[in-house]
């Protein structure tokens, strides 16, 4: 992709930034009059990062991720304006033994920005307010390049206008281009058949080309650099945790698609679920074949999930809601008083009425679904794809994905759900109430690739070329419920123990909770070293760390979370 000229001061091609034009004359006058002046807020409470670099603000800022699980009441923060900023502060950081750390929107789980309460020696790297550049390349291959602080949503809309768009993507629209790299963002989406084109792996794996901040050697200091989907590191800065920081990135996209979701209410979740043998055609795996896009909702302790099925449908159904914006589920955005007040009494120790606070949840959304003419929809892909708002009600989760062979979708789902009705048995014949939340279902495509991403969770499996899908669970509960460690810790190891040989794989779903010990998630030293690296195959993980290393030996943007999966030797 041809860059063109740098722009005066920046180093950077001319993508056009919505607030570059205004904050242009602004930002050079505070560049002049304060140069050599690091400026941090009045209230601060933290120790001054010393030898600051020259006319860069830091403010001291809270932290908290979309749980509230990692929640830091004071982390410096920087929002710097140029990749050659961020250059000039990795160098800092390497000089004086800080650490950097990328944020985004915080809507994830995992701490690879920041653990629990620590902030010490390191810099918040926002950049939301200034890498907002992005540019729609509508050639015979489209392409788009958007830099790592622009909204999913933002990018989508321009997207649309090009009469572009993405076939499978995260449901949120509030999510940095940035964070959804890092952590391998999906959607959900198989291919229907020989004349489906379309590419339904995680979006990661659309990265035609990226630009970092990597270790330069030949200069002994930190640089931007471009690389291209061809070179040796890309693998690694495909799926990258946050272990190196992303400025820019250009995407293969696709012609924009008119899409139909279709919400079903009247199947049991016995049927959904159904084992291979007892199938219906209205069975999860058999829908998913003929329409290509699911996803199950299901609250434990009812009888009837919420299932969507998304299918291409160039015309409207006639009795389909035609939509022209997102977010068209809004009974789901804000529940009833009568509702939350269940929540907090279940959260305050309430277990029992867990299983009326799950039928008061599906009844919700069966008559939001109702009230609103929304059990079909019609629109334009983003339109129909993009439905979770931050307004949700906010929890923790699990997540994995289960690599295996398309036929084998329907036993995959209908272990999982056996398994978790048993297990939830379990505990509550002993008074507990472990999941207050739903079980979600979705299906997505493997990373396939020349060179796919190294850490992606639904990169093709070594020596079982036959595994083409990923079957991803998502178990979700409010945060601090009593019991719920132990029970994502007995799950988690039924899942290790039973998607294995030549039947399925599991790997951990990045930006959910995993690895569950004694210290809760991300606390299990033996998942941490050496199950999730076996699961990827030890040789590209391997690969991975050494990658890392090499383009960050300093450990500039390494969190503690980073250091543990990828020691250094």
């Amino acid at each position: 992709m041809s860059r063109g000229n740098p722009a005066a001061g920046t180093g950077r091609h001319r993508l056009v930034s919505r607030r570059s034009v205004m904050k242009a004359t602004a930002a050079a006058a505070v560049v002049s009059a304060t140069a050599w002046q690091p400026v941090a807020s009045a209230a601060t409470t933290l120790q001054a990062p010393p030898g600051f670099p020259q006319s860069l603000e830091i403010r001291q800022r809270a932290f908290r991720n979309w749980s509230g699980q990692v929640s830091v009441d004071q982390a410096w923060t920087c929002s710097p304006r140029t990749a050659e900023e961020v250059v000039r502060l990795a160098n800092w950081a390497h000089a004086t033994g800080w650490t950097l750390r990328p944020r985004g929107q915080a809507h994830g789980w995992s701490p690879f920005v920041l653990a629990p309460g620590h902030s010490a020696s390191t810099i918040l790297l926002d950049l939301r307010e200034h890498f907002t550049a992005r540019r729609v390349d509508p050639a015979a291959a489209p392409t788009v390049t958007a830099q790592a602080g622009v909204l999913l949503e933002d990018l989508l809309a321009d997207l649309e206008r090009a009469g572009l768009g993405l076939a499978a993507h995260p449901a949120p629209g509030d999510l940095t281009i940035g964070g959804v790299l890092a952590i391998g963002g999906h959607g959900t989406g198989i291919s229907t058949g020989p004349g489906d084109t379309a590419r339904y792996g995680s979006v990661s794996n659309l990265v035609r080309s990226l630009r970092a901040i990597v270790w330069d050697p030949a200069s002994q200091g930190y640089r931007e650099r471009e690389f291209g989907r061809g070179d040796p590191e890309m693998p690694a800065l495909l799926v990258n945790l946050g272990r190196v920081l992303i400025t820019e990135a250009t995407l293969d996209v696709q012609p924009n698609r008119r899409l139909l979701c279709r919400s079903v209410l009247d199947v049991p979740v016995g049927e959904v679920f159904a084992a291979p043998e007892h199938a219906t055609e209205r069975s999860f795996a058999n829908q998913l074949a003929a329409t290509g896009a699911a996803e199950v909702i299901w609250f434990p302790y009812t009888e009837f999930p919420w299932t969507k099925y998304w299918s291409v449908r160039p015309e409207a159904p006639r009795c389909a809601r035609r939509v022209a914006s997102p977010y068209n589920y809004g009974f789901s955005d804000s529940l009833p008083d009568s509702v939350t007040a269940v929540v907090g009494q279940v959260t305050a120790g309430a277990c029992a009425l867990t299983p009326a606070l799950m039928h008061a949840l599906i009844t919700v959304a069966s008559t939001g679904l109702l009230a609103t003419g929304t059990l079909d929809v019609w629109g334009w892909a983003k339109d129909v794809l993009l439905y979770v708002r931050p307004t949700t009600l906010r929890v923790t989760a699990n997540g994995y994905a289960v690599l295996t062979r398309r036929a084998e979708v329907q036993r995959v789902v209908s272990d999982f759900h056996q398994a978790l009705e048993q297990l939830l048995g379990d505990y509550r014949e002993r008074g507990e109430y472990p999941m207050n939340g739903p079980l979600e279902v979705r299906v997505t495509e493997l990373d396939e690739h020349a060179a796919p991403p190294l850490l992606s969770a639904i990169k093709p499996c070594p020596g079982r070329p036959e595994f083409d899908v990923a079957v991803w669970f998502d178990v979700l509960t409010v945060p601090g419920t009593r019991a719920s460690g132990n029970f994502f810790r007995d799950l988690e190891e039924w899942a290790v123990d039973h998607y294995c040989g030549d039947y399925a794989l599991v790997r951990p779903e990045w930006s959910k909770g995993w690895a569950y010990g004694a210290g809760g998630a991300w606390s299990d030293e033996h998942f941490l070293a050496t199950t999730i690296p076996a699961a990827h195959g030890r040789a590209d993980w391997d690969r991975a760390a050494a990658l890392f290393e090499r383009m960050d030996p300093h450990g500039v943007f390494a969190g503690p979370l980073h250091r543990t999966l990828f020691p250094t030797p």
